[in-house]
């Protein structure tokens, strides 16, 4: 029974990890184009 549970929450938690790690390239790169536009505007 608790190895269940303990696999259970590492699966969880390894999910959890992942997610976090995609939302957080995808928030990076928005920001890095973001960057690239404003410098293009000011450029021009």
């Amino acid at each position: 029974m608790g190895l269940i549970v303990w696999l259970f929450l590492l699966l969880t938690l390894n999910v959890f990890e992942y997610g976090m790690i995609k939302s957080s390239k995808h928030f990076f790169n928005v920001m890095q184009n973001k960057r690239v536009c404003f410098n293009q505007a000011m450029i021009f």
